[in-house]
């Protein structure tokens, strides 16, 4: 009997310390991605995010010079708009490239949202997802969609 316990201690011991280390290595993932007019964007490098007079500005740039810049006007948890020129609580800007752009490159954000889901004072991280649409100087337009950002380090 005692030894039927001893091996039913075991296994439940066993099984809890697999549950409690199991991990699949997305939780603290630095990561920031998004869909530009239905097409998959992965930044490769992150610039060093910064928290300046209570606003994240969020740079990511993926292997083929692209870029995305996020900027929003707080650092708390919440949801933040843009519908110029009435509402300017973030802006988006989508850059095709950052190797010798020109105005036909470079989509500012028309309206759209960003949402602060995790800002972590303690580890100094922030998380989040967006969406915005941009236009740039021919009036051409980029949507871009299922943009997120996890656990961006700032200073």
């Amino acid at each position: 009997m005692n030894r039927k316990l001893l091996m039913f201690f075991m296994l439940f011991a066993f099984v809890a310390m697999e549950a409690c280390t199991k991990d699949d290595g997305t939780e603290n993932a630095v990561k920031m991605s998004a869909s530009i007019d239905g097409v998959q964007w992965d930044a490769s490098f992150l610039a060093p995010t910064t928290l300046r007079n209570h606003k994240f500005i969020i740079t990511g740039t993926n292997l083929a010079g692209g870029a995305i810049l996020l900027s929003t006007s707080a650092d708390t948890v919440g949801t933040y708009l843009l519908y110029m020129p009435l509402i300017y609580q973030f802006n988006g800007t989508y850059k095709v490239t950052t190797l010798s752009p020109t105005a036909k490159d470079i989509f500012e954000g028309l309206s759209g949202t960003l949402k602060l889901t995790k800002v972590d004072t303690v580890a100094k991280v922030v998380s989040g997802s967006y969406e915005f649409k941009g236009i740039n100087s021919s009036l051409d337009s980029a949507r871009v969609t299922k943009g997120i950002f996890m656990n961006v380090p700032y200073l």
